[in-house]
């Protein structure tokens, strides 16, 4: 196969992904305990721009979040990121 051209999105210039991403943490998170779910500015002051994993950690200094969740946590997140994503309608911009 050749592959004819590459798209790269630095997020935000062909996808905003950063609120995909929030909300589809937090259904996860929900799916343990509504006690885990992270508010939008916490979201923006602390959690913006890691990885699902050091997410994770922080929510188990901050929140108490028990690590024998974290890989079913990580794995419906990511599930659900793919689901919101496969929703998306094109821009008529």
């Amino acid at each position: 196969m050749d592959i004819k051209f590459i798209i790269f999105d630095l997020d935000g210039v062909l996808l905003e992904a950063k609120e995909i991403h929030f909300n589809a943490l937090n259904s996860a998170l929900k799916e343990i305990d509504d006690k885990f779910i992270i508010s939008w500015e916490e979201h923006l002051s602390k959690y913006d721009g890691l990885k699902t994993n050091q997410k994770l950690k922080l929510l188990t200094e901050d929140k108490g979040l028990p690590k024998l969740f974290y890989e079913k946590i990580w794995k419906h997140k990511q599930d659900l990121t793919i689901k919101y994503i496969n929703q998306i309608k094109p821009s008529s911009d």
